[in-house]
């Protein structure tokens, strides 16, 4: 078939149970890589010790007087965004090398080839990062692909550290809030009410607007998206701002949803994960408001998407069935998983996906998970994609 198609860099090819060696990256005693896929420049997952993160901004491929590099040219546009994404982490005490998840956000679906080629291209051969590629608007104008990063940081000392686009969640407690939807006659006060609940489940946790980390908000593609930004960070102390990202919403114009990741202090004394529901809140039993991770490892899943050629209810079982055998190599189980993030084709995937977490979830003990209905997926026929976060059974 020459070259892998981007189903390899989207763990698409894990349809129902593809193959693929382990490789346990020596090189890096925080890091362990599963099924790592050197040509196609993606691992399908990575096992992350007990360290920090760097979290950072949605990235665009600009200069530095906002001018987009390499018009209507997605390759040069992609490079020029790693380049930055280098540049953002040099001064959070990581690097390309310590890559763990990309977001990849192209603008339209026939972008998704020329990412494949230059995930590939920048990647091949190296220990490359577990991916999820979305269709979306893109907030800058002319802009083919942004990127946001999750990636290992060696910064050792206690608390938040911050530079500009990038914000280091420090080793030990991690929050994983749920995405959370106010109401308003626009996106832009429902954006307002959003984070006013937001805020209310961190001090509910007993946290603080500066211990959040970072922000991600699902909008109707048409939005002013800068104007939502503003709103967001409106909340948020001067020089404690958190990083954000932006992904199309196929909802009303004036739906918002928001998740957020903050940090915790660390309770080696308490079980590790805690399955949380804020004052207010239901418990549904298929998925968490709130999962807080108290200390160690986390498993990083790349996204899993449903097989084209296969009906709804069978997509959605495969991805589960792929997520079951990858889990247990990585040393994980369905009890133990903490975030998922869903795309949908169709409103019609929440029932399936509903039924089959109650079938395989403990009631007490779900992940967290934000689900959106998405215009467009990035291979036409599936119906929906799913990525995960984990922590190790032991």
């Amino acid at each position: 078939m020459g070259r892998r198609e981007i189903r390899w860099a989207l763990v698409s090819v894990l349809f129902i149970g593809a193959g693929g060696s382990v490789c346990h990256a020596s090189e890096s005693e925080n890091l362990r890589y599963v099924r790592q896929d050197e040509k196609a420049g993606a691992s399908q997952a990575i096992v992350v010790g007990d360290t920090a993160l760097a979290f950072t901004d949605q990235l665009f491929p600009t200069d530095l007087e906002g001018r987009i590099v390499g018009k209507d040219d997605l390759a040069k546009q992609f490079n020029a965004v790693v380049e930055k994404l280098a540049q953002v982490l040099a001064p959070a005490k990581s690097d390309l090398d310590q890559l763990i998840r990309m977001n990849i956000y192209v603008s339209n679906r026939e972008g998704v080839g020329a990412v494949d080629k230059a995930l590939a291209s920048t990647f091949a051969g190296q220990r490359g990062p577990v991916v999820t590629i979305a269709v979306t608007n893109l907030e800058i104008r002319g802009a083919l692909v942004a990127i946001d990063a999750v990636a290992a940081s060696n910064i050792t000392e206690p608390g938040i550290t911050r530079h500009p686009h990038v914000s280091v969640l420090p080793r030990g407690g991690k929050v994983f809030i749920s995405g959370q939807s106010g109401e308003g006659k626009t996106a832009r006060e429902a954006t307002g009410e959003t984070m006013k609940i937001l805020l209310t489940t961190l001090d509910w946790l007993k946290l603080k607007p500066s211990d959040a980390i970072q922000v991600k908000s699902w909008v109707h593609p048409q939005i002013d998206q800068k104007q939502l930004r503003n709103e967001i960070l409106k909340v948020f102390p001067e020089h404690q701002k958190p990083t954000i990202v932006f992904v199309d919403w196929d909802r009303a114009e004036n739906d918002v949803e928001i998740e957020m990741v903050a940090s915790s202090e660390s309770t080696p004394q308490q079980e590790r994960v805690l399955f949380l529901t804020p004052p207010g809140m239901r418990a549904t039993g298929t998925f968490s408001q709130v999962v807080k991770v108290q200390r160690g490892t986390l498993i990083y899943f790349s996204a899993l998407m449903g097989d084209p050629s296969k009906n709804v209810d069978e997509q959605v079982r495969g991805i589960f069935d792929t997520l079951a055998g990858l889990a247990k190599e990585t040393g994980t189980d369905f009890r133990h998983l903490v975030k998922a993030t869903f795309y949908f084709q169709h409103p019609d995937l929440f029932g399936p996906v509903s039924k089959i977490r109650r079938e395989l979830y403990d009631p007490f003990r779900p992940a967290g998970s934000s689900a959106m209905e998405v215009p467009v997926l990035p291979i036409k026929g599936s119906a929906l994609i799913m990525d995960m976060i984990a922590v190790p059974t032991d």
